[in-house]
């Protein structure tokens, strides 16, 4: 999803600062467009490094899904990330590990859960992914008689990108 969504950001002219665990990932988001990126392995702080990046500022939109895979951490730090009255995207909900119905972590921060858009929304997206080319990073790719081992490997969070299964 982050991988997409730099795609995006940078489609609108964004300045895109990535949160990556590895430097395979980071080279992946550079090469999608990412102007910076930021591994939170060497830099737990990664709060820090995004406020030293936009001079103190902090970042006008948060996405990711980190709290969905990181359930029991710290959600401050993508709260610290954010720049005053600006928006984190969370891929969960109010049933996932940080309510987005209400978050009393920053008054001024507006914490909004990813959900499914109208069909409009769809079709327009799909435009835009049409109109300027964007594709999706397959990460990595498995035989429909490797289903198994496709499974195994996106559950083991080591992927980038994509994992798809072919017929």
């Amino acid at each position: 999803m982050s991988l997409f969504a730099l795609q995006f950001a940078k489609l609108h002219g964004a300045r895109v600062i990535s949160r990556r665990a590895a430097t395979k990932s980071s080279t992946i988001a550079r090469r999608l467009g990412a102007d910076e990126t930021v591994n939170y392995k060497i830099r737990p702080d990664w709060d820090q490094a995004v406020a030293d990046l936009t001079g103190g500022r902090g970042a006008d939109v948060v996405v990711g899904g980190w709290w969905r895979r990181n359930a029991g951490q710290s959600p401050w730090p993508p709260v610290r990330a954010a720049a005053p009255c600006r928006l984190i995207s969370v891929l969960t909900g109010v049933a996932g590990a940080v309510n987005t119905a209400c978050h009393p972590a920053a008054p001024c921060v507006r914490v909004q859960g990813i959900y499914v858009g109208s069909r409009e929304m769809f079709e327009e997206m799909n435009r835009a992914i049409a109109q300027h080319g964007l594709r999706p990073w397959i990460g990595k790719s498995f035989g429909f008689d490797e289903a198994r081992a496709a499974y195994d490997y996106l559950a083991s969070s080591a992927h980038t990108g994509k994992v798809t299964i072919r017929a």
